[in-house]
């Protein structure tokens, strides 16, 4: 989802079209999240992030609003 690097998605069309993002993240603060169902794991920084084998490419920009709707 490299087309997306830099831009806010709305969750609920993503879902429409079968895309379900297990990284995701707050443009407004730049924190990371791995999504497991309808919870959020904070990604604690660039080093945990690159050790889990995540891809940068991979994580979808949320509105905070959207991330509010998962589980801490």
């Amino acid at each position: 989802m490299a087309w997306m690097k830099d831009m806010m998605v709305n969750l609920d069309i993503l879902r429409r079209l079968g895309v379900n993002p297990q990284l995701v993240r707050d443009p407004t603060t730049g924190a990371t999240f791995y999504r497991e169902g309808d919870t959020l794991r904070h990604i604690g920084g660039p080093d945990v992030f690159a050790q889990s084998g995540f891809r940068w490419q991979d994580v979808v920009n949320l509105t905070p609003s959207e991330l509010a709707s998962f589980r801490p």
